[in-house]
C-alpha cells in the first residue's frame, strides 16, 4: 500500500512539472519584469543581453523551477 502511495505522490509531482512554464522566463524573453521601480535593474539587465542570452537564462530559470518541484 505505501508502494502504491508513493507511486501516486510521483505522478502528481511529474503532473505538477508538466504545468509549466513559470511567469520568469517570459519575463526574460519577452519585456522584461513588470515596469516598477524595485525591477529597474533587472529590466536595465535584460535589456542589454541579446536575444540567445535571453534564451540561455531563461531556460536555466525553467530548469531551476522544474528540479524545484521535484
Amino acid at each position: 500500500m505505501e508502494e502504491q502511495a508513493l507511486e501516486l505522490y510521483k505522478e502528481f509531482i511529474d503532473d505538477l512539472v508538466e504545468l509549466r512554464p513559470s511567469v520568469y522566463p517570459r519575463w526574460i524573453t519577452g519585456n522584461g519584469w513588470p515596469k516598477t521601480e524595485e525591477n529597474e535593474k533587472i529590466n536595465r539587465v535584460l535589456s542589454e543581453l541579446t536575444k540567445e542570452q535571453k534564451e540561455v537564462i531563461a531556460l536555466i530559470v525553467q530548469s531551476a523551477r522544474d528540479s524545484g518541484i521535484q
